[in-house]
């Protein structure tokens, strides 16, 4: 026997003795990372690498596996574990060609140090590859001065190196920032066409607009369409900012707040003072509540929903029948959140998302059901 025809007898008992590829073994091509793949298929590990014409941005606060398998993932393309990572999340987005990313938590002193921010970027490299992630989202909401131009520069410079140091080891990775619903607000004055231009994508926050009040201190709605319409002329319009509306994608939205009017004249509900930032009056005179909470206590008394059409939003107002305290709760719907979308739309957004995914209700029942079917179904109107 010649000596080819001995080389290949000894490769075939090779391949029969071999083991199968699977689950939890990088046996091929050697990887020398000796990663092992958590998900019940192997390519569930890789980075999702499709271009999404039409982005939905879901943040998942909760770690409950009881939630994941009832979102809508025919409308998701990306979800962020915010404050939590959880491969068995990871191995069902991929499973669904959706893009599971993780919240960049990084400190101020982190930034304005060139090494340790090289540090924490290696670290953070290192924990997206470990866990078969997709990217990273960044969501820094200190006060930053206009004199405070060192900080406002390293938070860009982190974005950017952070988007480098990914995009160098697969191009696919995703790096988004979120910023409020109009630049400058709360004393944020960030580098915000800088940060879009070392990211993918800016995550506009259309919410929150009560967080400084200014005039009679009264609540008010939390994702005013007509703010909303504003701030996103303003990132787009003004000389100053100029983003293309590709690298914006529209947050809206699945809470609402709910104030102690200490008197209500009409439909005006007059809240204590709550100083946030320089501004004697703020939405931290309410409490925030989940979509589910709310349709569950508005479903007890539906005659008194009423809607905003100034804002196209809607709220309602009830008094507690055992301390006879009233309150207004200011919220968006199914209703309201389709016209938001329907103007990202209009604007040619590369996409929305959400605020967040958890703030449903996820049980089995009738009411859950239809309750995720209204919410996620708002996304039609811009998809």
């Amino acid at each position: 026997m010649g000596t080819w025809h001995v080389f290949m007898e000894a490769m075939v008992v090779l391949l029969l003795v071999m083991p199968e590829p699977s689950v939890g073994r990088s046996w091929w091509m050697g990887n020398t990372e000796n990663l092992s793949c958590p998900c019940s298929r192997l390519e569930w590990c890789q980075p999702i690498s499709t271009k999404t014409e039409k982005e939905v941005f879901a943040f998942s606060l909760r770690n409950e596996e009881s939630h994941w398998e009832l979102f809508d993932w025919s409308k998701l393309t990306t979800v962020v574990m915010f404050g939590y990572v959880n491969q068995s999340l990871m191995c069902l987005a991929h499973s669904h060609g959706v893009r599971a990313v993780i919240l960049g938590e990084i400190s101020t002193s982190e930034m304005v140090s060139p090494s340790l921010r090289k540090e924490w970027v290696k670290e953070l490299l290192t924990k997206i590859s470990e866990n078969f992630l997709d990217g990273v989202n960044f969501d820094y909401e200190n006060e930053v001065l206009k004199n405070e131009t060192m900080i406002r520069d390293a938070y860009t410079s982190t974005v950017r190196e952070t988007n480098d140091a990914l995009k160098a080891v697969n191009p696919n990775y995703q790096v988004s920032v979120d910023v409020a619903w109009k630049p400058n607000v709360d004393s944020r004055f960030f580098d915000y066409p800088g940060l879009a231009n070392a990211s993918d994508f800016l995550f506009v926050m259309a919410y929150d607009e009560q967080s400084q009040i200014f005039g009679e201190c009264v609540g008010g709605p939390n994702s005013d369409l007509r703010s909303a319409d504003l701030g996103l002329e303003i990132y787009m319009r003004d000389p100053a900012y100029r983003i293309a509306p590709s690298k914006l994608v529209l947050g809206l939205p699945w809470y609402g707040y709910s104030y102690e009017c200490i008197q209500l004249k009409g439909d005006s509900c007059f809240i204590k003072k709550v100083p946030f930032r320089g501004v004697n009056c703020s939405d931290a005179a309410g409490r925030q509540y989940d979509y589910g909470l709310i349709y569950e206590v508005l479903m007890t008394m539906p005659e008194r929903y009423k809607w905003n059409a100034s804002s196209s939003t809607p709220y309602f107002t009830y008094t507690d029948e055992i301390y006879g305290t009233t309150y207004q709760v200011q919220f968006d719907d199914p209703h309201s959140l389709s016209l938001k979308c329907k103007l990202a739309k209009q604007k040619g957004l590369r996409g929305v998302g959400m605020w967040n995914i958890d703030s449903l209700d996820y049980t089995d029942s009738a009411t859950g059901e239809h309750i995720r079917s209204e919410m996620f179904g708002a996304f039609s109107a811009f998809l």
